[in-house]
């Protein structure tokens, strides 16, 4: 299949994982969504960071009974919080690393700090927009517009009031020449301007084009490609149902606009480097370079760097071939690498997506139990967190399901003690240390390396 990563990197691009030490983001926190933007002729890069993981359930055995869907998020604490360091990036080095503190007060438990960052310059100052929750009477999502000063803090916030009775807004397109103005939807094709106390006015209405998808979602801002065009990168989702389980990958492609920002031309529907859950937010130009940012999983971070020739050419040759079986070994591989940068918390999801895309036939016993036993030392490794148990419960008759398919396994048997011996029930907790105890002699070498032996 031919990705855009692909694409890229054989016609003289870069890729530029985008990795932060572990003593900036914490134990609790990893990399996600990045978005970028040319400012004061540096690169900028905004990380979000976030505080969970999503858990990917298998072709073969669901991962977690009671939800029937591809993907459940497992997180540290009641609720998903979002921080963010803003980084320079030059020569392949990030340097210049603060955490933005876009957040003042929150107002909902569930949802805490600035989601799916966007970086844009108008009229020589940096702005920074994204998703905030319950900042209104009305309690609900919404956008928030922030100006950063020289150090990336924020000094103003401008709180846009929703639009058409929505109860969240996400996924505003910054027009990056034009001061306040988004595009609000793609098909039909709303433009709006936002004043200073975040009233909206609505600038263009086109009608709805059935010749394309009517669910568009602005991904990046609408950046300067040339004198006549604007360009910018928009997503979709893929739904679909595959043995009991329902997914929803995302798909990715180019819009260009004429100076009025009428949709001109649209790229065919693309994935990055593999059907999955991949967005972006990050597009800037300067001047024959061109910049995009992408994440996969919400657990990594990639900045692409290419030209403008490359993305017509890309644009003009793509055909559409998007498929939903991918190999186990681009995932497999991803995942070791953060892994080597001691990345755990991001190599789980990317180790436990590689298990939904195994070949039985071709992909030997050993790598699958490897797969299971990081992705579950991960989950455990930080249940002494989770305040939602019936999820724990949930862990528990999965691990013992697995530990059912490969008795032999002792680190099944030591991860379900440990999740008893965290919801106080000692008698279960001593029965499975002790069945763990009797399988030692198998001890898979990579175990504590992943998982700290004091907790049983």
């Amino acid at each position: 299949m031919n990705t855009l990563v692909d694409f890229i990197t054989r016609h003289g691009g870069s890729e530029y994982n985008i990795v932060h030490s572990l003593k900036l983001l914490g134990c609790d926190f990893s990399g996600s969504n990045i978005s970028c933007v040319w400012y004061n002729d540096e690169l900028i890069l905004n990380t979000r960071l976030i505080n969970y993981a999503k858990i990917f359930q298998s072709q073969d055995v669901k991962l977690l009974e009671n939800y029937n869907s591809a993907q459940t998020y497992i997180f540290k604490e009641l609720g998903f919080t979002s921080r963010n360091l803003v980084t320079r990036f030059s020569n392949g080095i990030i340097h210049g690393t603060v955490e933005s503190n876009y957040v003042g007060k929150d107002y909902n438990d569930i949802y805490k700090g600035f989601e799916d960052c966007r970086l844009v310059v108008w009229d020589g100052k940096l702005y920074a927009y994204g998703t905030r929750w319950d900042r209104t009477k009305e309690r609900c999502g919404c956008i928030c517009i922030y100006e950063l000063n020289n150090n990336m803090q924020p000094i103003n916030e401008i709180i846009v009031l929703p639009q058409n009775a929505n109860n969240c807004e996400k996924n505003w397109a910054a027009v990056e020449d034009k001061p306040f103005t988004f595009v609000y939807s793609h098909n039909p094709l709303n433009v709006i301007e936002v004043d200073r106390n975040g009233k909206c006015k609505l600038i263009k209405n086109s009608e709805v084009d059935k010749n394309i998808r009517y669910q568009i979602k602005g991904s990046t801002p609408i950046v300067r490609f040339d004198e006549d065009r604007y360009l910018s990168l928009v997503h979709t989702n893929n739904y679909y149902e595959k043995n009991g389980i329902e997914y929803s990958d995302y798909l990715t492609a180019f819009v260009f606009y004429d100076n009025d920002l009428n949709i001109i031309k649209m790229s065919d529907w693309f994935v990055f480097k593999s059907p999955m859950c991949e967005f972006t937010c990050g597009l800037t130009i300067h001047g024959d370079d061109v910049y995009i940012t992408y994440s996969q999983l919400d657990c990594t971070s990639h900045l692409l760097v290419t030209n403008k020739n490359t993305i017509e050419n890309f644009i003009n040759t793509h055909k559409n071939e998007i498929e939903t079986e991918q190999n186990f070994w681009l995932y497999y591989t991803l995942a070791k690498k953060y892994e080597d940068e001691r990345q755990y918390t991001s190599s789980s999801p990317l180790y436990n997506y590689a298990l939904t895309k195994i070949n039985n036939k071709h992909i030997n016993e050993e790598l699958k139990i490897e797969c299971l036993i990081k992705t579950y030392s991960n989950i455990v490794k930080g249940a002494k967190e989770f305040k939602v148990k019936e999820m724990i419960n949930e862990v528990i008759v999965t691990l013992e399901r697995y530990s059912e398919l490969y008795p032999n396994c002792c680190e099944f048997y030591y991860l379900i003690a440990i999740l008893f011996k965290i919801s106080n029930n000692l008698n279960e907790y001593a029965r499975f240390k002790q069945l763990g105890d009797d399988k030692k002699v198998n001890l898979h070498s990579y175990f504590f390396k992943y998982f700290n032996p004091n907790y049983l």
